[in-house]
C-alpha cells in the first residue's frame, strides 16, 4: 500500500460521499456495475445512515494499486461511528469502488 495521497481522487471521493448522504448520485460519473448495485433504494437507504452519523473526519490511510485504477482507502471519523472507506476511479475518471464498513 502506497502512503502518497492523489488529491485528485481524494476529493471526488468527498463528493460522491456528499452525493450518497444526500441521497441522489451523478449516474454519468459511475461506472456501469457500480450503477446497478446502487439502485435507488439503496441510495435512499444510505443516504438516511450516512445523515444520521453527521459530517465525518477524513483520514488518509493509503493507496491500493489497481487494473481498473487507484483505490484510496480512508477512515472517516464521526461522533457516533468510524467507518473504513475504499474509493477507486476507473482511468477514465469513473467511480467503480465505493465500500463503507464499521472499524473498531
Amino acid at each position: 500500500m502506497s502512503s502518497k495521497e492523489d488529491a485528485g481522487i481524494t476529493a471526488r471521493a468527498k463528493d460522491f460521499y456528499r452525493q450518497l448522504r444526500a441521497g441522489s448520485i451523478d449516474r454519468a460519473k459511475v461506472d456501469d456495475t457500480l450503477n446497478k448495485a446502487l439502485n435507488d433504494d439503496l441510495v435512499k437507504t444510505v443516504s438516511s445512515q450516512l445523515s444520521a452519523l453527521g459530517e465525518p473526519k477524513w483520514e488518509f490511510r493509503g493507496q491500493i494499486p489497481s487494473e481498473r485504477g487507484a483505490v484510496q482507502v480512508y477512515r472517516l471519523v464521526t461522533h457516533q461511528a468510524t467507518l473504513g472507506l475504499s474509493f477507486g476511479l476507473t482511468k477514465d475518471g469513473k467511480v467503480w469502488d465505493f465500500l463503507l464498513r464499521p472499524e473498531r
